[in-house]
């Protein structure tokens, strides 16, 4: 697998993922989880 494939990999799930959250949005979708996994992965790395 090469980078640019991974890349691409990459663009398309942000693709994915930007259209599943806008269609959230819509909804209102509360967004806690989203913020208790940030601050689970800022707390691991040290608060850089």
């Amino acid at each position: 697998m090469s980078l640019r494939q991974i890349h691409e990999q990459v663009q398309k799930s942000v693709e994915r993922d930007r259209e599943a959250r806008a269609g959230h949005d819509a909804q209102a979708m509360p967004r806690s989880r989203w913020q208790r996994w940030v601050r689970y992965v800022w707390g691991r790395s040290g608060r850089r």
